[in-house]
């Protein structure tokens, strides 16, 4: 899950960082370039965040007033002008992080005007189903919708072998 950083650490040479000169932009120190295996990635997330401070603060002039929950509430804004006010939508799910993040926002933006489709394609992750028909409905409240066709894909992939291999190479 990452390192937990209680105390950013300070930006000024360490003995633990390797000789590398600093990043600097004019007169603003941006920080030391590291090899990402030999310090804490604490560290490294703090210079990430004083680089795009510097640069976008310093350097373009800019305001840093963007949050996740900004980003989040102009997409669902954004969802609810193209879908209109009697749109519907369907969402294909995935199972994965991406596309359940997208859903959750389309939901949001129209409740149960969505539906999610979740195609079990028999090459899921063992209890990935479930998880997908239990945990995204519970956490979001969406329609999901379940299809099976193991049976096509089973079917649609018989006798299909990679280029260049064959059964004796199948171990």
């Amino acid at each position: 899950m990452g390192t937990l950083c209680r105390q950013l650490p300070k930006v000024s040479p360490s003995p633990l960082l390797p000789p590398v000169p600093p990043l600097q932009h004019s007169n603003a120190r941006l920080g030391r370039w590291p090899v990402c295996n030999t310090i804490p990635k604490c560290y490294i997330h703090h210079m990430a965040r004083r680089f795009w401070y510097v640069s976008s603060r310093r350097v373009a002039g800019l305001e840093q007033n963007w949050t996740p929950a900004n980003i989040a509430d102009e997409l669902i804004e954004t969802v609810r002008e193209q879908v209109g006010d009697a749109g519907r939508a369907i969402c294909g799910l995935s199972g994965g992080v991406d596309s359940a993040v997208a859903a959750a926002l389309v939901q949001r933006a129209i409740g149960d005007r969505l539906t999610c489709v979740f195609v079990d394609h028999g090459l899921l992750r063992a209890g990935e189903r479930e998880q997908v028909q239990t945990d995204f409905v519970k956490a979001t409240g969406a329609k999901l919708v379940t299809v099976d066709e193991r049976g096509l894909f089973a079917q649609a992939c018989r006798g299909y072998r990679p280029r260049g291999e064959t059964e004796a190479n199948w171990h």
